[in-house]
C-alpha cells in the first residue's frame, strides 16, 4: 500500500464512497455559515477552445492565465488589445478588458512588447529574435522577416503612419519597418550596450535608450545617431516622442528628463522621489503617466512638466501599462495581473482574476475536493476538481508549508514560527494549536490511527498522538532542516530534509534511525508507491530511489539539474516531480528513466497531487495552479550517465518558498553574428 493510498484510505471511505462530507460543505457555504472569503475578484471568461490546446494543462489560477506579462498594447478604439509575457503568453481582448482569452503564439519564448496597428493586426517581439506578426484578430501569428537572434525588448509604430516602424534589443540592435512589420530591417546605434525602448513620431524620427542611460536620436533625412546623457547616474527604461522637438525618457533613481529640441539639451525634473520607474506612457502630447517599482502610477496633465503621485494597492509589480486617448488605460505585470483605469489612472480595477500568492503545499483528497496552502497563513479549498478555490480563514499571516489530513474531517497545516493549525471540519474552519516559535516547519504527515509527525529547522522532529491537538518533541539525530515526512504503514515512515539527509523510523515515529547516503545536496520531497518502492527529490535535479520500503537508497541519473521541489509516487513504480522554470518529469520504471512533461509556463512548481489519469494538479509561484486535460503524454529526453549542468549548483540552504528572479532578470544571450 502507498503512503497516499494509506493516508486517504479513511478519507476515501468518508468522501470518495459517500459525498456527504462535499455535500455538507456546499450546504454550508449557500447558508452562509462559514468564515471565509471567496477570491476577492470573479475570473474573467476564458475561451475554453484555446484554453484546451496549450499543451494539456489548463490554468485554474490565477485567470486567464499566471505567466508575467510584460507588455501591452490597444487599438485606437480602446476595444481590441493584447497583453503578451513569458513563455510565449498572449492573451487578448475585443472589448476593452471585460474578457480575455489566451491564444496560441506558436512559440515559447518569452515576448516582451506588443504594438496593436489596427483591429486585425498586431506585432509582438520577444527573446532570441523572436517578432511574430497576426494580421487575422490574433487567431494566427506567423514570424516576421528580421535576421536577428538577440532579446527584442520593444515595438513601436509611428501613429500616423502605421506600415512604419523601429524595434530594439541587445547589443545595440535597432531594426526598421516600412510595410507593417512583416520584415525589418536593421539600423543599428553605434554601441554595444542594450537597447531597451524606442519611439518613432510622425516626422520620421527616431529615439532609442539603452540601459545604460544612452539617448541615441536619428533625424529622418540622416543615417546618423546623435548620443546624449540626460541622466548619467540612471538606467533608462522608457522613452516617449510627444511633439516635434519634444522627447520625455525615464528610469531608475527618479529620473525623468524632458527635452523640447530633438535631444539636444535636456532639462531633468525633480520629482522628489528616488523611484525606479518602469514604464512610461502617452494618451496625448498632454497627459501622461508612470509607473514605479513601488506601485506608484504618476500621472501629468502637461507634457510631463509636472507630475502628481497615485499609489495603487497592488502585490505583484506591474511591469508596462498603455493609455489610450481619453482617460482609459490598462496596466499589466508578475503573475498575469491585468488592471484597467477608467479615470486617468487615479484609480484602478483588477481584471484578471484569482489569488496570487505562492502556493507551497496541495493535497488533493477526491478529483472534486482539494487544498492549498501557501505563504502568508492563505489556505485555499476547492469542491470541484480547482475550478473555483475559495480562502479559508485560518487566523495566522505566517507562510504555510505543508498540510494532511488524517481523515475526511481532521487536518493539520504546519508553517514558519512554530505555526501549528487544525482541523476538525474537513478544511473550512482552522485554529492555531501551541507550537514553539523557533522552529519553521517544513513538512506534517497524520496518520489514520490519530498519530502525526511534524519535521521542520534545526532538525525538528514532533510527534502528536491525539490526531494533532497536542504536540511533543521527539529526540532527533540531525539538527539538518529537515523538508518533508510520509509514511508507510501505522509504524514505517521516512524523513528527508537538507544535505541528503534521510531518516526511517519502524515504531511511529518515536525513534529515528539515519540512513547513511552519500548525498550532499537537499532534499525536499518523498513519496512511496507501495510498501517498497519510494522516490525523493531534491536540489540540482537529485533523485534518490528505494525498492526496500527505505532501508536503502540509489541515486538515479537525470538529464534535468534544476531543482526539484516535489514529487508524488503511484502504480508501484511510477511517479511525477516537479520544480523549477516548469518541470514536470515522469518515470515508470522506477526511477531509472525519465521523460519531460511538456508545459505550459516556466515559474516555479513547487508541490503536486496526483489520484490518477487526468487528475493531476501542480501548483507554485505566483499562486499557480494547473490541472492535466489530458492523459500524460511525454517527450522523452536524453539521460546521460554525466549529464552537463543546465543551471547554477543550488545554495546549501535552497527554501523552496523563497522568490525566484524575474523573468525580467533573464540572461542575454551572446551576440549575434548578424
Amino acid at each position: 500500500m502507498s503512503s497516499l493510498e494509506f493516508q486517504m484510505r479513511e478519507i476515501g471511505r468518508k468522501i470518495s464512497s459517500s459525498e456527504s462530507a462535499i455535500r455538507r460543505v456546499e450546504g454550508l457555504l449557500c447558508a452562509g455559515l462559514i468564515f471565509f472569503a471567496i477570491l476577492a475578484i470573479y475570473p474573467p471568461e476564458v475561451n475554453s477552445q484555446t484554453r484546451s490546446r496549450s499543451s494539456g494543462w489548463q490554468w485554474q489560477n490565477p485567470f486567464p492565465q499566471g505567466n508575467d506579462l510584460l507588455g501591452i498594447h490597444f487599438s485606437d478604439s480602446g476595444d481590441t488589445g493584447y497583453a503578451v509575457g513569458a513563455d510565449g503568453a498572449v492573451i487578448r481582448t475585443r472589448d476593452g478588458g471585460g474578457v480575455w482569452e489566451r491564444m496560441i503564439s506558436g512559440t515559447d519564448n518569452t515576448l516582451s512588447a506588443v504594438y496593436v496597428r489596427d483591429e486585425k493586426s498586431a506585432v509582438a517581439v520577444g527573446a532570441r529574435g523572436t517578432v511574430i506578426v497576426t494580421i487575422d484578430r490574433g487567431l494566427t501569428w506567423r514570424p516576421a522577416q528580421v535576421e536577428t537572434g538577440d532579446h527584442l525588448n520593444s515595438v513601436r509604430f509611428s501613429k500616423d503612419h502605421k506600415n512604419t516602424g523601429v524595434l530594439v534589443g541587445t547589443y545595440g540592435s535597432v531594426f526598421l519597418t516600412y510595410d507593417g512589420g512583416a520584415s525589418w530591417l536593421p539600423a543599428p546605434v553605434p554601441s554595444r550596450n542594450h537597447m531597451i525602448k524606442g519611439d518613432i513620431g510622425d516626422d520620421g524620427n527616431l529615439v532609442v535608450i539603452s540601459k545604460e542611460g544612452e539617448v541615441f536620436v536619428r533625424r529622418r533625412d540622416s543615417n546618423e545617431w546623435r548620443l546624449s546623457s540626460p541622466c548619467p547616474d540612471s538606467s533608462l527604461s522608457s522613452v516617449r516622442i510627444l511633439d516635434a522637438g519634444v522627447v520625455l525618457v525615464a528610469g531608475s533613481n527618479g529620473c525623468v528628463a524632458r527635452s523640447e529640441d530633438h535631444t539636444a539639451t535636456w532639462r531633468r525634473l525633480d520629482l522628489y522621489a528616488p523611484a525606479d520607474f518602469v514604464s512610461m506612457d502617452f494618451a496625448d502630447s498632454s497627459r501622461g503617466s508612470l509607473i514605479d517599482s513601488n506601485g506608484t502610477v504618476w500621472i501629468t496633465a502637461n507634457g510631463g512638466l509636472n507630475w502628481i503621485p497615485i499609489p495603487i494597492k497592488t502585490g505583484p509589480r506591474l511591469l508596462d501599462h498603455h493609455f489610450r486617448e481619453g482617460y482609459i488605460g490598462w496596466a499589466v505585470g508578475e503573475n498575469g495581473l491585468i488592471l484597467r483605469s477608467n479615470d486617468g489612472g487615479m484609480s484602478w480595477l483588477r481584471q484578471s482574476g484569482g489569488a496570487r500568492d505562492d502556493v507551497n503545499a496541495l493535497l488533493f483528497l477526491t478529483p472534486r475536493f482539494g487544498f492549498s496552502a501557501g505563504i502568508r497563513g492563505r489556505v485555499w479549498f476547492t469542491n470541484d476538481g480547482g475550478k473555483n478555490w475559495y480562502q479559508v480563514f485560518t487566523d495566522t499571516t505566517e507562510d504555510l508549508n505543508s498540510i494532511s489530513f488524517r481523515d475526511g474531517e481532521v487536518g493539520v497545516a504546519v508553517g514558519n514560527n512554530g505555526t501549528i493549525m487544525r482541523t476538525t471540519t474537513g478544511g473550512i474552519s482552522w485554529r492555531r494549536i501551541p507550537g514553539s516559535r523557533d522552529i519553521d516547519f517544513s513538512g506534517v504527515f497524520m496518520i489514520p490511527d490519530g498519530a502525526g509527525i511534524a519535521v521542520g529547522s534545526s532538525g525538528a522532529i514532533l510527534k502528536s498522538r491525539d490526531g494533532g491537538l497536542t504536540w511533543a518533541e521527539v529526540e532527533s539525530p540531525t539538527k539538518a532542516w529537515l523538508e518533508d515526512v510520509k509514511f508507510i504503514s501505522k509504524r514505517v515512515g521516512m524523513i528527508v530534509g537538507g544535505q541528503g539527509t534521510l531518516l526511517r523510523t519502524e515504531d511511529s515515529g518515536d525513534t529515528w534511525t539515519p540512513i547513511a547516503l552519500r548525498l550532499r545536496e537537499n532534499l525536499y520531497s518523498i513519496s512511496f508507491g507501495d510498501s517498497s518502492f519510494g522516490i525523493a527529490v531534491g536540489s540540482s535535479g537529485t533523485i534518490v530511489t528505494t525498492n526496500n520500503g527505505g532501508v536503502t537508497w540509489t541515486e538515479q541519473e537525470v538529464g534535468f539539474r534544476g531543482n526539484l521541489f516535489s514529487v508524488s509516487a503511484f502504480g508501484g513504480k511510477s511517479a511525477i516531480a516537479v520544480g523549477e522554470q516548469g518541470a514536470v518529469l515522469v518515470t515508470a520504471d522506477g526511477g531509472k528513466s525519465w521523460e519531460l512533461q511538456p508545459n505550459i509556463t516556466a515559474n516555479r512548481l513547487c508541490c503536486v497531487s496526483y489520484l490518477g489519469g487526468r487528475n493531476l494538479w501542480v501548483a507554485g509561484r505566483g499562486g499557480m495552479i494547473l490541472k492535466r486535460t489530458e492523459n500524460l503524454t511525454t517527450i522523452t529526453t536524453a539521460t546521460p550517465r554525466r549529464a552537463p549542468p543546465l543551471l547554477k549548483e543550488a545554495a546549501k540552504k535552497l527554501r523552496k518558498r523563497e522568490p525566484e528572479p524575474s523573468v525580467q532578470e533573464e540572461g542575454f544571450p551572446p551576440a549575434s553574428s548578424d
